[in-house]
């Protein structure tokens, strides 16, 4: 997808970069363990909350692999960024509807190349969608493909998959022809979660774990971090002065925003392709599936720039 950044609204960014969620989640991690007021325990799961009241909260966490004991943690809140499957807002009883797809991508594994830019590209064709990730697992590149032909055998999306890399893509394309294999090819399916409430108390829900996207044209991952700086100051401006309004405040504006494109997802499938004549859901979307919603923009640059 490319565009004019330099011309959208409230914006001082001329283009935008891709990055892997591997790469950005090292990144966010060595930044949040050089702040003082920061103890990080990287690899823990909520085990039980036993409060959840503002200023008071009190949680009980493990090291997932078990090599560890249990340590108690209080805080005056509890900011559950744990994704679709979230442990910490089925422990505080926060009602959540979970939505499948009635279609499923198929993930084509490929070596990733010596020196290949781990940048994501999406390569969007009348008939489907391939977007290439390199890095999704280690030394591994896959393309994820959302053909228009949905009963695609495995050996027709890794052929249909080749093609439409190769025509823009010098490197990868010559890797997907020597190395993809239709019997490595799998499927996942594309999910929408909608909580009841994004703070129940002193509990707060951020990114998937209050509002999980479809993996592909999801905005899962953009909208999070659009969430955690609103949050984020909120949060400080709580710590002031001791007012929710904020980040209720921030709930309130979001919320609208974030109802209606899970809306347009659920008919996400029909608008890779529309009839003729009819207008891609995507093309008029891009200034906001790329900077999200307008009026707030402003807002997260300031924040950002602070």
């Amino acid at each position: 997808m490319a565009g004019a950044f330099g011309e959208l609204a409230d914006t001082p960014a001329d283009h935008a970069l891709n990055v892997t969620q591997g790469s950005l989640r090292r990144t966010l991690l060595e930044r949040v363990a050089t702040r003082e007021s920061v103890t990080l325990h990287a690899g823990s799961e909520v085990k039980r909350v036993d409060s959840a009241l503002v200023g008071a909260c009190r949680c009980v966490v493990s090291p997932v692999d078990g090599g560890g004991q249990e340590m108690a943690l209080e805080s005056r809140w509890i900011v559950a960024a744990d994704g679709k499957q979230s442990s910490t807002r089925a422990l505080t009883g926060i009602e959540t509807h979970l939505e499948r797809a009635d279609y499923g991508l198929a993930l084509v594994p490929v070596p990733t190349p010596r020196n290949y830019p781990r940048t994501i590209r999406a390569h969007r064709r009348p008939d489907g969608m391939a977007t290439t990730v390199p890095g999704a697992s280690p030394g591994l590149t896959y393309v994820f493909t959302h053909m228009a032909d949905r009963t695609a055998s495995p050996e027709q999306v890794v052929q249909w998959a080749t093609r439409v890399v190769a025509a823009s893509d010098e490197i990868l394309g010559p890797a997907l022809a020597a190395e993809a294999r239709p019997e490595r090819t799998f499927r996942i399916e594309p999910q929408i979660v909608n909580a009841a409430a994004w703070r129940n108390d002193g509990v707060l829900l951020l990114g998937d774990s209050a509002h999980g996207m479809h993996n592909i044209g999801g905005q899962g991952l953009n909208t999070a971090l659009q969430d955690a700086l609103s949050l984020g100051d909120a949060l400080l401006r709580h710590a002031e002065d001791g007012k929710t309004e904020r980040i209720d405040g921030f709930i309130d504006r979001r919320r609208p925003f974030i109802d209606r494109l899970q809306d347009a997802q659920r008919t996400l499938g029909e608008a890779f392709w529309p009839e003729a004549g009819a207008e891609s859901w995507f093309r008029p979307r891009f200034a906001e599936l790329s900077l999200g919603q307008q009026e707030m923009r402003r807002d997260w640059r300031d924040i950002a720039a602070a």
